[in-house]
């Protein structure tokens, strides 16, 4: 079972829009609903698992965090240089992240696929993470 949570901004203030039983498909709706402006972040949990997803609008930001580590998907451009960022909203907050965080919302998807979905294997690409153990 699958929590899915989406944030919409109203200005300052934020509603949130939950649902307990989400699906594959709820979630995968709820990441094309991402606009980058006033629909900026969507969370996913599922056990000890919890995927976010910032941005919106082509150019997302994806973290998975479970009690052992926090996982941030990567590009798979290894000649992105460091200095180069680019500016993405999250949460309503516009942050400049390191070029190499920002992926397309396939990668999205088989970032999701690949932390929620252990039998959509079909659909599976190879990620490349960075990992930090807590």
């Amino acid at each position: 079972m699958i929590e899915l949570i989406e944030e919409i901004r109203h200005g300052a203030m934020a509603e949130t829009l939950s649902k307990t039983d989400a699906t594959l498909a709820d979630c995968r709706a709820a990441i094309l609903r991402m606009n980058g402006t006033d629909r900026s972040l969507v969370s996913m949990r599922q056990g000890e698992l919890t995927v976010l997803v910032g941005g919106g609008a082509g150019q997302y930001i994806v973290t998975a965090e479970d009690h052992i580590s926090i996982r941030n998907l990567l590009q798979q451009r290894p000649e992105q240089d460091e200095a180069d960022t680019i500016d993405v909203t999250v949460g309503g907050q516009a942050v400049d992240y390191p070029a190499y965080y920002v992926v397309n919302v396939e990668m999205v998807w088989a970032a999701i696929l690949e932390c929620l979905a252990v039998n959509e294997a079909s659909e599976r690409k190879e990620l490349e993470w960075e990992e930090m153990r807590k």
